[in-house]
């Protein structure tokens, strides 16, 4: 009777430690997901932030070679107004854009959050199949049956 106990408790630890393995990597796959995608998204806003600067020097560009050609503007007013007209344009579609990343972001979030929940509700079986987990356990369990001198069919039977 000892003995029985003592094997199951053995057999208890293992299946413990192949479960703690497995939510460790799903903790670690989780996290580099999110480095990942935060990443992601600051590659892109750098390259809006670019593409944004580029159009804008492209523009006082443009204004300074106008200037060239035609002179200096004769009213000053003028020649702010149209200035200040195209900083509120590139102010606007600016914000136009950090919006529609915002809404991403926030689309994307539910979207994970949904699939944790959908993980959440399958049972270890199925997680396993999902993440591909059951070779490095059934692995796991032959080197620790190994270990113990029972056999495969022994500990699956146990």
């Amino acid at each position: 009777a000892k003995l029985e106990l003592v094997r199951r408790k053995k057999g208890a630890a293992v299946v413990a430690r192949l479960v703690k393995k497995f939510w460790l990597n799903i903790g670690k796959l989780v996290q580099f997901k999110r480095n990942e995608t935060l990443n992601q998204k600051k590659s892109v806003d750098l390259n809006r932030h670019l593409e944004l600067l580029v159009d804008h020097t492209q523009s006082l560009t443009k204004m300074v070679a106008k200037d060239l050609v035609v002179g200096h503007p004769e009213d000053d007013k003028d020649y702010e107004r149209v200035r200040d007209t195209q900083r509120e344009k590139d102010d606007q579609e600016a914000f136009e854009e950090m919006e529609a990343e915002e809404q991403t972001t926030k689309e994307e979030n539910v979207r994970e959050v949904k699939e944790l929940e959908a993980d959440n509700r399958m049972s270890l079986e199925e997680l396993k199949a999902k993440y591909s987990y059951s070779k490095v356990a059934a692995a796991a369990a032959a080197a620790d049956s190994a270990a113990t001198g029972t056999s495969a069919a022994a500990a699956a039977a146990a």
